[in-house]
C-alpha cells in the first residue's frame, strides 16, 4: 500500500516512519544535512547530493527517521517555494489543519 505524504507543521510531527511534507526556510546547511524552520519548530533534513542556499523557502517530502534530539527527516523530494508568499502559505495551512 502506498503511503501519501501529509503536509503538516513541524510541531505536529509525532511518529517515526510517517510520510510528511514540511515547508520552511533553510537556516543551516552542512554536508548532506540541512535545517529548516517553519515557524513552529525546526527539522533536520538528510538529503544526498543537494545544494540549497541559506534562506530559501522550500517544501521537503520525506519520512520521519528520528524524534529523540528533534525532528529528523530522510528527504525524498525538495520543492522550491521561493515564489510563494510564506505568510499566506502558512495561513492557508493553519486554516486547513
Amino acid at each position: 500500500m502506498v503511503k501519501f505524504a501529509r503536509e503538516t507543521f513541524i510541531r505536529n510531527v509525532k511518529n517515526i516512519g510517517e510520510k510528511v511534507a514540511i515547508s520552511g526556510v533553510v537556516i543551516l546547511v552542512e554536508n548532506e544535512v540541512f535545517l529548516i524552520d517553519d515557524g513552529t519548530g525546526q527539522a533536520k533534513i538528510v538529503f544526498s547530493n543537494l545544494e540549497i542556499p541559506l534562506g530559501n523557502y522550500i517544501r521537503v517530502f520525506g519520512t520521519i527517521i528520528g524524534l529523540v534530539s528533534g525532528v529528523e527527516i530522510q528527504g525524498d523530494l525538495v520543492q522550491d517555494l521561493s515564489k510563494v508568499d510564506k505568510v499566506l502559505h502558512k495561513r492557508v495551512k493553519e486554516f486547513l489543519e
